[in-house]
């Protein structure tokens, strides 16, 4: 929509703007002059925060900055969180009457069922899937495995992404030979697709023990699609994504030890694990799904239009 408002004409000109904010600040300088062409065509704009970042980003900018910032913002008709979390870090910097709440939303077809793919193993698997780096908690889990293989051997743990960084990488390789847990520990690179789906489907637990602040990581409700109980941080809005007790756990952030008494718990708790899973899926079905997602934007578009 941001390109439509840019060539729009008098004789079509677009009554809304949506936009993606970023969180640098040449690309909101960018963001910053569609909506003031939105303005000038008397198009009314809605922008959509995707990341975690925004407050510490707007905190390190110079005032002049912050100022510009905040006069942007006050242009835009609505300004969309993923979760009700979001409200207070953006106090000060947007008017609170202008928010909404839309939780992210995937599509996840095919979905038969993820128990008939994890029978037939003689191992529980572990599942991280996204970003490997430290800010997100990788080297945490390394951690824990260590401690875990040491008490409950019939698990492997599958780690699918791709390194941010060099120095992650290394210290990685010195954690697996340090603590000798290389042959538990499998990396399978970035997947997509029916390969993400079938890794997914075929687990039986996902952990998410990011560091860094989060806003709702489609990663995890990716797991939650495909029946998996979800472990996880106190990061972004995942407190309100994930029910504790319901459909995952939630360990302390930075503490490998809690995070891989709270693993050994659950693959102790075959039944608890699958009535977790199962649970996980249905409340993807019930607020995350595609066409949830879908339903809450069109509603929000016909407000702002109205």
């Amino acid at each position: 929509m941001a390109g439509q408002c840019a060539v729009a004409t008098p004789a079509r000109l677009p009554q809304l703007v949506y936009l993606s904010i970023s969180q640098s600040t040449i690309r909101f300088m960018l963001d910053s002059l569609f909506v003031l062409l939105a303005r000038l065509f008397r198009a009314r704009v809605i922008m959509h925060l995707h990341g975690g970042n925004f407050r510490a980003w707007y905190d390190a900018r110079q005032r002049s900055v912050q100022w510009l910032v905040r006069n942007v913002l006050r242009q835009v008709a609505a300004f969309i969180i993923p979760g009700e979390p979001f409200r207070a870090p953006l106090a000060g910097i947007i008017d609170p009457r202008k928010l909404r709440v839309v939780p992210n939303g995937i599509d996840w077809p095919g979905y038969q069922g993820a128990e008939p793919l994890r029978r037939g193993r003689t191992r529980r698997r572990v599942l991280y899937l996204g970003a490997l780096s430290k800010a997100d908690g990788v080297l945490i889990l390394l951690q824990a495995v260590g401690q875990v293989v040491r008490q409950y051997r019939e698990v492997e743990f599958v780690f699918a992404g791709q390194w941010l960084h060099e120095a992650d990488r290394a210290e990685a390789q010195v954690l697996l030979h340090d603590l000798r847990t290389a042959a538990a520990a499998k990396f399978v690179g970035e997947i997509a697709g029916a390969q993400k789906r079938a890794i997914c489907e075929s687990s039986d637990i996902f952990v998410f023990p990011g560091l860094q602040q989060e806003a709702q990581p489609l990663v995890v409700i990716e797991a939650m699609a495909a029946g998996l109980p979800v472990i996880f941080t106190d990061r972004g809005c995942l407190r309100e994504t994930v029910v504790e007790g319901a459909t995952g756990f939630e360990v302390p952030a930075g503490d490998p030890q809690q995070l891989a008494e709270k693993i050994l718990w659950l693959l102790g708790e075959p039944q608890l694990m699958q009535e977790t899973g199962a649970n996980a899926r249905r409340c993807y079905e019930e607020l995350y799904s595609k066409g949830r997602f879908m339903q809450r934007m069109t509603d929000l578009f016909e407000e702002v239009a109205r």
